[in-house]
């Protein structure tokens, strides 16, 4: 019988303890020596030291009917990768993957509505790669060469995220295959304006199982014979920032993308929409999952966690008269205390209307303060290079 939620946070608990103790005495050869001939000293130690700030056998853990649903392997990783939170989260997952997960899992369609960093990414795809990681080792054959997974984004570079965050648990969950003789590969790749031709025929001889794309080249490959047939087989839809697409004609475009693609696949699809931001909820979750033939609305769970994350809001003004205060006046409040805020933090987004409006702030912000230069600021937009793009995403 595979080990017990807590039995794994007990074993990451003293596993991390035991090489936080480790790294302390690196410096000194000789307590090296004396405590390496000791394991039951080096287990008691590392018990003491207690990393994960709580008593793995007395916390509360309100989810592990969550947790038992996956893969011993996947239940590994999420363990050793998230243990430490558990204390504060109440249990291994955050409120959105405690309620997403099940849903998925059950194929059910879902609507995840979720504040920034509190796990939306992994509460959509967590139940879809443990899917892929349990066939693929069912299978003499592994997965089929083709898309079991699509992540659409509104977004190029938000792709390019999310492509670069699956890459941590997909690598992990295959080491720890991979340490039980049950090598499983589940390949994942982008596939967008930016993608270079020679990738793009890669893609039909080895073909990623979960696809990272946009709504415009998505539209593409329904469009292209052979790329088609490799998604007859898509079982998952992930669309991310919903919001930012449902009032437009870009919206639009997806919803017939997808209603083509309902058609196309052996079955149809369980589609999971993300956002942060987003209301009414009942519209937008008709929105992700359409109509039947029937013209009547498909079903779909709504998991409403907006709560799990305070906010600190504030509408700021660099004067108090921005009809009569001179222009000149007016901006340089504005960079002072934009100035103020980033000192202030660790990491700041500033946002505008336009493109060149970002690259006028960045400019001035550099002319005004000697703190900014290449190695710590840049600029993201559109028009600029995938090559630079990239390298802002990236630092």
């Amino acid at each position: 019988m595979p080990p017990t939620g807590r039995e794994l946070l007990r074993r990451a608990a003293t596993d991390t303890a035991a090489a936080d103790a480790g790294d302390e005495t690196a410096d000194t050869g000789a307590a090296v020596a004396v405590e390496g001939d000791d394991a039951r000293a080096d287990a008691e130690r590392a018990l003491e030291a207690d990393p994960f700030a709580f008593d793995p056998d007395a916390v509360d853990i309100a989810d592990e009917d969550v947790l038992d649903r996956l893969e011993p392997a996947v239940r590994e990783w999420w363990v050793d990768e998230f243990g430490r939170y558990v204390g504060q989260n109440g249990g291994f997952f955050t409120p959105p993957q405690r309620e997403a997960i099940p849903l998925v899992d059950e194929g059910e369609n879902a609507l995840v509505c979720a504040p920034t960093g509190s796990g939306k990414t992994l509460a959509s795809f967590t139940a879809i790669l443990n899917d892929l990681f349990r066939r693929g080792r069912e299978r003499e054959d592994g997965l089929d060469n083709s898309v079991y997974c699509l992540y659409v984004s509104p977004l190029k570079s938000l792709a390019n995220d999310i492509h670069r965050n699956l890459t941590v648990p997909l690598e992990g969950i295959e080491s720890r295959m991979d340490e039980r003789d049950e090598a499983v590969e589940v390949r994942h790749a982008i596939r967008h304006g930016d993608t270079e031709s020679s990738e793009r025929q890669r893609m039909l001889e080895e073909t990623p199982h979960v696809l990272n794309t946009t709504p415009e080249t998505l539209a593409i490959l329904l469009n292209a014979p052979k790329f088609r047939e490799k998604l007859r087989t898509v079982e998952y839809v992930v669309v991310d920032e919903i919001h930012s697409l449902a009032a437009n004609k870009r919206g639009t475009h997806l919803s017939v993308s997808l209603e083509r693609l309902e058609a196309l696949t052996d079955a149809s699809p369980t589609r999971i929409g993300c956002s942060a931001t987003v209301e009414p909820l009942s519209e937008m979750a008709e929105f992700l999952v359409g109509r039947d033939g029937d013209g009547a609305p498909r079903d779909c769970e709504i998991v409403d966690t907006r709560f799990v994350r305070d906010f600190d809001l504030r509408l700021e003004c660099p004067t108090d008269d921005l009809i009569h205060t001179p222009r000149s006046e007016i901006q340089s409040g504005f960079y002072d205390r934009l100035h103020e805020l980033i000192e202030g933090h660790e990491n700041t987004l500033v946002f505008t209307n336009t493109r060149s409006g970002a690259e006028r702030v960045l400019e001035t912000l550099r002319e005004r303060f000697d703190a900014y230069d290449d190695a710590n600021s840049g600029c993201h937009h559109g028009s600029l290079s995938k090559e630079r793009r990239q390298a802002v995403e990236r630092d």
